[in-house]
């Protein structure tokens, strides 16, 4: 039985699978996992690039006869894991050569830790890196404790830099759910994090890859992202057993979001649901008000649509 299931999920993703599975088939220093590729009905040659790898024993090949979506696919990359630990990463993404060499021992060394993270690399569709670091992550190299308050605030661990116990997954129900297909990473994070401790190694391990295809990308743009990250939180603050200096930040913790999708909604020109949700964060926590850019962003968001159009020409 291998110790380490790494699951891909792909849809009409040859262009990269072949990068995704080469970086994780020759990790240095561990070798002892399982790679399962999931292939969504793909019709853009995936099989072939697949196939080219069957000769190595590691590699489980599970191929959908009919197009299942992105949630089913990943449970049933799921369901086919063996390994005490489990990573899940996207068919665009990629591992530098020690990512598991570093992340292995750290749950190994520590039972009562259940998700080790790296940072990690931006690169775009032609694997060029635009940022060496993804993200601020909040906490030092070597970190091993309660991640919670920040990931209440921030999802800033993707799927491609992190490895968690097999056994996490029961805290969401076995496997994903189809009702937050925007979020299912961050909800089980967030339901890890509530359970055990996060362990954090400070080196870039992982590439994340961003381009127009990205799932994200595509639901930024629609409400599903602001109503799947809601349903999260609520189900973190219906959590009986949720700390109590946790629950303490559940006002700002909505508000940070609300704010956050606003900024979005602006962007794209959506300045109704932009007013909407500054409206929001203000009633979940009032110093919202105070921040840099409230009034100014609200303002903007309420002005007719052509005096904005001629402001911001000028």
């Amino acid at each position: 039985m291998p110790r380490v299931s790494v699951v891909v999920p792909s849809y009409n993703y040859a262009a990269y699978l072949g990068e995704c599975m080469a970086s994780v088939l020759g990790q240095r220093g561990f070798d002892d996992l399982e790679l399962i590729v999931v292939d969504d009905a793909s019709g853009d040659g995936s099989r072939e690039v697949i196939g080219g790898f069957l000769h190595d024993p590691r590699v489980v090949y599970v191929q959908h006869a009919e197009n299942q979506g992105h949630i089913r696919t990943m449970n049933d990359g799921f369901r086919a894991a063996r390994g005490e630990y489990v990573a899940h990463i996207g068919a665009d993404d990629f591992w530098e050569p020690e990512l598991l060499a570093r992340t292995v021992p750290l749950l190994d060394a520590s039972p009562g830790v259940g998700l080790v993270h790296t940072n990690y690399r931006l690169v775009d569709g032609e694997g060029r890196v635009t940022r060496e670091r993804g993200t601020n992550v909040p906490y030092p190299d070597g970190f091993r404790g309660d991640a919670l308050p920040w990931l209440l605030f921030e999802n800033f661990i993707p799927p491609v830099a992190a490895l968690f116990r097999r056994g996490a997954l029961e805290l969401v129900g076995g496997e994903f759910s189809e009702e937050v297909p925007y979020s299912e990473d961050w909800r089980l994070w967030l339901a890890v994090a509530r359970r055990h401790a996060v362990a954090y190694v400070d080196a870039p391990l992982a590439a994340y890859r961003v381009h127009g295809r990205n799932l994200h990308s595509a639901l930024q743009r629609t409400r599903r992202a602001e109503e799947a990250e809601r349903r999260i939180l609520d189900e973190v603050f219906a959590d009986p057993l949720l700390a109590p200096e946790h629950r303490a930040l559940r006002g700002r913790v909505y508000a940070r979001h609300a704010r956050r999708h606003a900024d979005g909604y602006f962007g794209f020109g959506e300045r109704a649901e932009c007013r909407r949700l500054l409206r929001e964060a203000a009633r979940q926590s009032v110093s919202t008000v105070l921040e840099a850019g409230f009034w100014k962003r609200y303002l903007l968001a309420s002005l007719p649509g052509p005096l904005y159009r001629a402001l911001k020409r000028r």
